[in-house]
């Protein structure tokens, strides 16, 4: 019997450890008791790292999808291009049409705890990813316990802890409440997942306790922390209004124009002047150019308490091009539209600061 010679025995081996063997979990969800299993995949494109990425992602969220935690899939065709490389040979481009699955869910997939990413495997040759991922549910419940423990013993602090008067401190003591409704919310998403695991429902009885207690709290804070508008310097459009009413309500405020405790002074100003001017419209014009129409809005807002003594303000400048009025006007609004909330709600947030 002739020998091979170490070199191509060591060949001949190496060839083996290329011949890809696909997990049996790839063909079958593995079962086991204290464990919900599930399985993900990604189709290899743009890049093996991406694809893997992704797989480990959709597993994570497939094992929620069969704890039946409100998951809201939206399916997207697209083509994409990719590329598939070997070491010495020239890269082949294919196009190829594949449906990915996305979701969004009350429940953070990648903080959760117990859930674990136990194996993945790439598939060249039919250019796959895979990932295999199970939740511990002893882990995610104890975990839970202990979180919903420190929420309470939290909340009954913050309940004891005596509140200043004052607008700021009220507006304060508003947003704190506010975080911790956030809290329980959160821990009752993850108490209604561990319940479809065939864990006591007590943990979300628990959470739900705790968000009615904070949310008696918010409504009797919000009958003292009721906001209106007062505009100075022009006509303010009704839109314009409902930009701000809008965000003041999602910070936890009631919106009144009757007699409100908290009062936003809009002051509309002049780009020319820059005081305050009066006219019918709350924006000005600029036709100057034979090409180009601009249009801008100038606003100082000022938070007022129900005396009238102003307790802080912010400035916004907002500019609008367009090819004639019609237009010009039209992007500003819509510009409008995207920077006023985002400035007055971290205005309002800024004040518990």
């Amino acid at each position: 019997m002739r020998l091979l010679q170490p070199s191509l025995l060591l060949f001949a081996l190496s060839g083996f450890g290329h011949a890809q063997v696909a997990p049996p979990w790839v063909r079958a969800t593995p079962a086991m008791a204290g464990r919900v299993y599930a399985v993900g995949t990604a189709t290899v494109a743009p890049s093996e790292a991406k694809a893997m990425e992704q797989a480990v992602q959709n597993a994570r969220m497939e094992v929620i999808a069969a704890l039946k935690v409100g998951v809201q899939g939206e399916t997207n065709v697209s083509e994409t291009l990719s590329e598939a490389q070997q070491s010495g040979s020239a890269a082949t481009g294919s196009l190829q049409t594949f449906v990915r699955q996305s979701g969004t869910t009350t429940v953070n997939a990648v903080n959760l705890p117990g859930l674990v990413v136990e194996e993945r495997f790439l598939d060249k040759k039919a250019g796959s990813a895979w990932a295999l991922a199970y939740l511990d549910v002893a882990i995610a419940a104890k975990v839970l316990d202990d979180r919903i423990s420190g929420l309470e013993a939290d909340w009954k602090n913050a309940k004891a802890a005596p509140v200043e008067p004052g607008l700021r401190p009220a507006i304060t003591r508003l947003q704190q409440v506010k975080a911790f409704q956030a809290r329980a919310s959160e821990l009752g998403s993850e108490a209604g997942l561990l319940v479809a695991a065939h864990v006591p429902p007590a943990f979300r009885i628990r959470t739900q306790a705790l968000g009615q207690d904070m949310g008696r709290e918010i409504a009797d804070s919000q009958k003292f922390l009721t906001m209106g508008a007062r505009v100075q310097g022009g006509d303010l459009g009704a839109d314009v209004l409902a930009m701000l009413r809008n965000s003041a309500l999602k910070q936890g405020f009631l919106w009144t124009q009757n007699a409100p405790s908290i009062v936003l002074l809009i002051e509309l100003r002049s780009a020319r002047q820059g005081v305050n001017i009066y006219r019918k419209t709350w924006f000005d014009v600029d036709a100057s150019s034979p090409d180009l129409v601009g249009t801008r809005a100038m606003f100082r807002i000022s938070l007022a308490d129900g005396g009238g003594e102003a307790q802080d303000s912010f400035d916004l400048d907002v500019k609008g091009v367009g090819t004639d009025a019609f237009s010009s006007e039209k992007a500003l609004r819509k510009e409008l539209q995207k920077v006023l909330p985002v400035r007055f709600e971290a205005f309002l947030r800024d004040l518990v600061k």
